[in-house]
């Protein structure tokens, strides 16, 4: 009977992504008001998963830019124009 053992359970060798961050602060009040401040952050990926097309190159999309309306109400900071 293996009720209980290792041999019940299902591994899963799951190759997943993921990542561990760390940081630590330190903060020291050098004078009467004025304080100073330390910090070391750091994060860890791992597994990432990168999906790269070489069927497709840079020169197989259309560059565009769009130009909204020119409100004149929306702009008081210049003379020419007013606020309404």
């Amino acid at each position: 009977m293996n009720w209980g053992t290792d041999r019940d359970t299902v591994k899963l060798d799951l190759d997943r992504e993921g990542n561990w961050e760390y940081s630590v602060q330190v903060q020291h009040e050098v004078f009467r008001g004025i304080s100073a401040s330390v910090g070391w952050h750091r994060r860890d990926d791992y597994n990432m998963w990168v999906e790269d097309k070489l069927a497709q190159s840079y020169s197989d999309y259309t560059p565009f830019s769009l130009t909204g309306p020119v409100d004149p109400r929306r702009c008081p900071q210049r003379p020419d124009r007013p606020a309404v």
